[in-house]
């Protein structure tokens, strides 16, 4: 018998893209502040960080970590000094995308988490 089921939810049950992309303004607001840059060079480094981890690692899940790409980032900034906040930037990353994510119309619609997620 399964001990445990692993779905893939992206644009299945909820739209992936809005949760993201107000996911990425959340750490990017972050992320500038900290390193003290503007977003436009912050979202650069994002990109630069996203390709250089999928080169890296290659076609794995992996490849879609973002708390690699923020550990890139960080390092491609010359601010090794915030790798210990990397894992705060990936938690505000998640924290955003599952406060953000909907359910698609249909039964249960609506937020998808909020009624049984907590970022404790």
């Amino acid at each position: 018998m399964p001990r445990a089921l692993l779905l893939d939810l992206d644009d299945t049950l909820y739209d992936y893209h809005p949760a993201e992309a107000q996911a990425r303004r959340v750490v990017t607001a972050l992320l500038s502040h900290d390193l003290g840059r503007p977003e436009a060079d912050v979202r650069h480094l994002w990109d630069e960080a996203r390709r250089a981890v999928k080169a890296r690692v290659g076609p794995r899940g992996a490849s879609h970590s973002r708390l690699l790409y923020l550990h890139d980032l960080v390092h491609r900034a010359g601010r090794v000094d915030l790798l210990p906040k990397v894992r705060q930037y990936d938690r505000a990353f998640w924290t955003a995308f599952l406060q953000t994510a909907c359910l698609r119309d249909g039964p249960g619609s609506g937020p998808a988490t909020r009624s049984r997620w907590s970022p404790t």
